[in-house]
């Protein structure tokens, strides 16, 4: 089955923003290409992100 870079991407920004709600944090999360990096530097050690290897999705 295979999976388009935008779905992985999706997925991995709702689950994201579905952590953040969680956590009260919803204000981090911008529609940007950068909401994902800014996030992980913002609140590190509130979201052990278990790191599988994705391939960088590049905005052109």
């Amino acid at each position: 089955m295979r999976v388009t870079k935008t779905k992985t991407r999706l997925a991995l920004i709702t689950a994201l923003q579905e952590k953040i709600k969680r956590l009260g944090r919803a204000s981090f999360i911008r529609r940007n290409k950068m909401a994902t990096k800014s996030l992980e530097r913002k609140v590190p050690r509130m979201m052990p992100i278990t790191r599988e290897p994705i391939p960088m999705i590049k905005f052109s």
